[in-house]
């Protein structure tokens, strides 16, 4: 399985690998949130936010195509409140409105993970990242995998203070908060 296989594996197995209510309580989403899902893939996660936040912008780098396919499938099911945006964050997230950012098995990815952090403390937002164990069995290469320090000391670097955390069998989830800023 290649490391992006991730984004298409059934519900079912995404559920039990995270929780999706101990996620949303790890993540504390008001009516009041704008959240970017960014790496949305197929739209899990944002469609599980949509009825938990004011709005949720999904950002990937989706064809035409793709994006109307998940328009589409929001709209099939009655979700207003989801906007799609194909394009890549590390050169469109510092021009989206959001209060909180999410990354689910994505951020290891991303070549300017301190600009997009920069982005997000600069908009004054809150920053949940669900990751890969450096132990699971799938996912992308070990060299790859962001370990759950190493996510804290990045995230701790760009003025995020640790919120919460949750532990599940291949995966971790840090969620953070911007530090308040010394005058």
């Amino acid at each position: 399985m290649n490391h992006r296989s991730h984004r298409s594996l059934p519900e079912s197995f995404r559920n039990a690998a995270v929780p999706a209510a101990e996620l949303l309580e790890l993540m504390k989403l008001s009516e009041d949130d704008t959240v970017v899902d960014v790496g949305s893939g197929s739209g899990y996660y944002s469609f599980l936010f949509a009825s938990s936040c004011k709005e949720v912008l999904a950002l990937d780098l989706y064809s035409q195509a793709e994006a109307r396919e998940l328009a589409s499938r929001a709209e099939k099911a009655g979700i207003k409140n989801l906007k799609v945006i194909p394009g890549d964050a590390c050169n469109m997230l510092w021009t989206l409105s959001f209060t909180h950012a999410f990354f689910s098995n994505s951020f290891h990815d991303m070549g300017c993970r301190d600009d997009i952090l920069s982005s997000i403390r600069n908009a004054g937002a809150k920053l949940t990242v669900v990751e890969f164990k450096p132990t699971t069995p799938f996912g992308p290469p070990s060299f790859i995998r962001i370990p759950k320090t190493e996510l804290e000391r990045l995230a701790e670097a760009h003025g995020f203070s640790k919120l919460g955390e949750k532990d599940f069998k291949f995966h971790y989830a840090l969620s953070f908060g911007p530090s308040p800023r010394i005058v």
